[in-house]
């Protein structure tokens, strides 16, 4: 059921008719809008509301684990980096450079430095294979590798590799 159809019906089984907000339907071939759907049936402000909030906690439910915003902090509670990760879950994803195999996408930004100073990107692969996962990117034409395992939902504890050596990390949900 697509998501239309999913706000007509949750909007049919909690409107209560207000004859004054009824609005004329779109024009044929018109694109439509949410805005636009919900207009069309006679609602409450409560039940439009509703409608919206249960078509966003469905789109959220879908998605995987690590959808959000990540902070990768060192040892001594230092923030090194900051990751907005994209989890499709296992449905593939229409806004994923790869639509048809859900894949873990995402961006790295290093809160130390000035935001056109380069120190912001995309990371070049996520691969998450049971309890671990590896991040990877390019940061200042360093190659990074970080390597978790994860500890508790959103508590992953492991090390960061680059030009010197390996030091220990946590990335907790931001």
């Amino acid at each position: 059921m697509n998501l239309a159809a999913a706000l007509m019906l949750l909007a049919t089984q909690t409107a209560e008719p207000d004859p004054d907000a009824v609005k004329s339907a779109a024009p044929s071939g018109a694109p439509g809008s949410i805005d636009a759907l919900l207009d069309q049936i006679p609602m409450t402000e409560d039940a439009r509301e509703a409608a919206v909030k249960s078509a966003y906690a469905a789109a959220q439910a879908r998605r995987g684990a690590l959808d959000g915003r990540w902070r990768l902090s060192a040892a001594d509670g230092r923030v090194l980096y900051i990751f907005q990760l994209s989890d499709p879950g296992p449905i593939p994803d229409p806004r994923s450079s790869t639509p048809s195999v859900p894949v873990i996408e995402g961006a790295w930004r290093d809160p130390g430095h000035a935001s056109g100073d380069g120190g912001s990107g995309f990371l070049s692969s996520v691969q998450r294979d049971g309890l671990g996962l590896t991040l990877h990117f390019e940061d200042h034409d360093h190659s990074r590798v970080v390597s978790l395992r994860q500890r508790g939902a959103d508590d992953w504890t492991g090390t960061i590799q680059g030009e010197a050596a390996a030091r220990a990390v946590v990335m907790t949900r931001f």
